[in-house]
């Protein structure tokens, strides 16, 4: 079911207890996001939809007159957590561009388009025709779509682009470590 609709939002100001007044969204901002909770709301099964109006939220601020942070607005209306909301927008941004650049083919869930997130458009292009090709008229996996992405990487003992995440949060855990280490001194 859709969420009710709160009675008393309109454009007056609303306070904060820490920041003080904010402004009040204007009425096209309103009812951009009532529409843009409303795909989300019912987009369980549209997943481009659903990290569109996230992306649009997020970039529009629309969450502002309930919400400190966009953070804030996906944990408590959506009960989202971080990854799932970085991973819907990413999915819905490499769909987007796959639809306007390449086969008819599309895309039909998040976990196919996941592979191609951090790639340029051209090599998710290529990554998304190769598995179109392995799938041979069946079925396109997730597990198609990630092997076509190692295709891509060069030969040689390169790691694959999927596992490159896992060193660079490695990275940063030991930056955030030092830097608390830091404070803590």
């Amino acid at each position: 079911t859709p969420p009710a609709v709160p009675a008393e939002k309109n454009d007056e100001v609303v306070l904060s207890p820490v920041l003080g007044t904010l402004e009040g969204l204007t009425g096209v901002e309103q009812a951009e996001l009532y529409a843009c909770e409303e795909v989300i709301g019912n987009g369980w099964h549209t997943f481009v939809q659903v990290g569109l109006a996230l992306a649009r939220i997020r970039d529009g601020e629309l969450y502002k007159t309930e919400y400190d942070s966009f953070e804030a607005y996906y944990r408590v209306k959506w009960q989202y957590g971080r990854h799932y909301v970085n991973r819907l927008i990413s999915a819905a941004q490499v769909f987007t561009q796959l639809v306007t650049i390449c086969h008819p083919t599309k895309p039909e869930y998040e976990s196919q388009v996941r592979p191609l997130v951090g790639l340029t458009p051209d090599q998710a292009q290529v990554a998304w025709e190769r598995a179109i090709a392995k799938a041979g008229g069946r079925k396109i996996t997730a597990r198609l779509v990630k092997a076509a992405v190692q295709e891509l990487q060069p030969a040689g003992g390169a790691k694959p682009a999927p596992s490159q995440p896992h060193q660079n949060k490695a990275e940063q855990r030991k930056l955030i470590d030092g830097a608390i280490g830091e404070l803590l001194v």
